[in-house]
């Protein structure tokens, strides 16, 4: 897997973001193709820890389950592609059928002017909120009432900046490794990966005024960041197996919790 070259320093930031807003940092890649009209909708990630979770960064997190104990060293998580969907009279939040979004061979799908199909990788054990930008699409002037969360295994053009190495997470949408012990056993390494697809439709309101739904005009600018929590909630399912832990309802948990950014909370 190749790590695509970023952008420089963000000159919009001034624009999308006030003195409380999360920092950003740009890992978009250098070259998205000439501007067409439209509104520029830019998209990122970032994530919040609990209080109780709240680690250095770099250090790995202790977490009680299940009567034993688990040392999480690595917790990365890839979003393959966003989608902006205009309202219609009957918009529901439903799922749409994968074979209709995702091609059954390539996690990668091209964006388009409603669709950011670069997937990127992102260490939820890193410093939370802290924004980083992916890149950005050009959609045409509207109302937008849905965005449309697609989780695929990473392919060779994920945006990697984690300390992993770029093979290790490929063909994965989830990647968790540390060490686990049952009741007072020793310690042992263990690495869970999961390549789950799926597709979370979430509302989308203006992530600045909280109004329903997203009206985008001609020219306008605008930054849309994909927000996750960690919090103990989360880990109370995770099982342990005699060969080492299950973070499937873990992981279930998470995505059902995956959220728009407002710059309004704190």
């Amino acid at each position: 897997m190749r790590l695509l070259p970023l952008l420089g320093a963000i000159a919009l930031l001034g624009i999308f973001l006030s003195c409380d807003d999360p920092p950003v940092t740009d890992d978009s890649p250098a070259d998205l193709g000439a501007p067409t009209p439209g509104a520029e909708v830019n998209v990122g990630y970032l994530h919040h820890t609990h209080a109780d979770l709240l680690h250095s960064p770099g250090e790995p997190l202790t977490i009680s389950v299940d009567d034993g104990e688990l040392i999480i060293e690595r917790l990365l998580f890839v979003i393959s592609a966003l989608e902006l969907h205009r309202c219609a009279p009957t918009n529901e939040l439903a799922p749409r059928p994968l074979d209709l979004l995702i091609p059954s061979a390539h996690a990668h799908v091209p964006s388009s002017a409603t669709r950011f199909g670069t997937p990127w990788v992102e260490d939820l054990l890193g410093p939370p909120g802290s924004a980083r930008m992916a890149g950005g699409i050009a959609p045409p002037p509207g109302d937008y009432c849905e965005l449309h969360i697609v989780l695929v295994p990473a392919d060779d053009d994920a945006i990697n900046l984690t300390t992993t190495p770029p093979d290790e997470i490929e063909d994965h949408t989830v990647l968790i490794s540390g060490q686990w012990r049952d009741q007072d056993q020793p310690f042992q390494p263990f690495l869970w990966t999961s390549d789950l697809r799926r597709v979370i439709p979430i509302s989308l309101p203006d992530p600045h005024t909280g109004e329903h739904p997203l009206h985008l005009r001609d020219s306008q600018q605008i930054l849309l960041l994909i927000d996750k929590l960690l919090h103990p909630g989360l880990f109370t399912a995770v099982t342990l197996e005699h060969t080492g832990p299950d973070f499937t309802p873990f992981v279930d948990a998470l995505i059902d919790e995956l959220s728009l950014y407002h710059y309004d909370q704190p």
